[in-house]
């Protein structure tokens, strides 16, 4: 079978909050010796057998729909929380987008107590529906990391942010109790966007920042195997290309 020659795309129009997508046939590119596409062409396909150490290993008990976003969001959520050194331990989230609701039930299967900070109603009851230990709506807050270190007495063990905002990144290092770590998910092109605090601050609270962006296959592996367990389930919506709109839409509102 040849490679198909248009392809029914989602082209984005515009930047920024007020962009959108117009459902368009678009050419598709014939590929050179040097290139290998990703999608193209991939109506028909055969299966192979992989040995035990290689490949990732879908488990009995996940569905093919669930697997997809545990291995894209699901798989950033775990690593967030497992490069942030905390076990058992008060821990506080800034949720964002579909990677809060991941980061919420990895955290609590590696045993740790959840605060989830957000401001959008529908956002806070799946925060609580999803059992986080305390939630705090940064629209009526006034004094955010003074309600954490109410809730912690020391603040927290570590700062899971998951907006690129640039709030949100000032304000993690501030939530962190000292030895604390910042964990930075959220990604921003605007260069103002700064992950730290004040050097004095850094030094003497002896504050952590680190960063996720890619993982291994063995970590992929361990994050299907938390949701096999039954403990981690993504929440999924269905739709096609035509709703994509609706779905950066509802992105954008929370």
């Amino acid at each position: 079978m040849g490679i198909p020659k248009p392809l029914n795309a989602a082209v984005k129009q515009g930047t920024g909050d007020t962009a959108t997508v117009v459902i368009q046939d678009v050419p598709i590119r014939l590929p050179t010796p040097d290139q290998i596409f990703g999608h193209e062409g991939a109506d028909m396909q055969d299966r192979w057998q992989i040995g035990n150490g290689t490949g990732i290993k879908i488990r009995d008990g996940v569905e093919d729909e669930e697997a997809r976003p545990i291995m894209c969001g699901g798989l950033t959520a775990y690593v967030s929380c497992k490069i942030s050194g905390v076990s058992s331990m008060v821990k506080s989230m800034l949720t964002g987008s579909a990677l809060g609701h991941f980061d919420i039930q990895y955290a609590k299967a590696m045993g740790m107590r959840v605060i989830a900070i957000d401001g959008v109603d529908a956002k806070r009851e799946l925060c609580m529906r999803l059992d986080a230990e305390a939630l705090i709506d940064f629209t009526t807050t006034t004094d955010i990391p003074a309600e954490v270190t109410n809730i912690t007495a020391y603040g927290a063990h570590d700062v899971i942010v998951l907006s690129a905002a640039k709030a949100e990144y000032e304000q993690g290092p501030h939530l962190l109790r000292p030895g604390g770590t910042m964990v930075c998910v959220g990604l921003s092109t605007d260069t103002m966007v700064i992950a730290g605090a004040h050097t004095i601050m850094m030094s003497m609270r002896k504050l952590n920042i680190v960063g996720n962006f890619v993982e291994t296959l063995r970590k992929c592996n361990e994050a299907l195997d938390i949701t096999a367990r039954g403990l981690v389930r993504p929440i999924l919506t269905h739709g096609g290309l035509e709703d994509i709109n609706r779905f950066c839409g509802g992105d954008e509102c929370g």
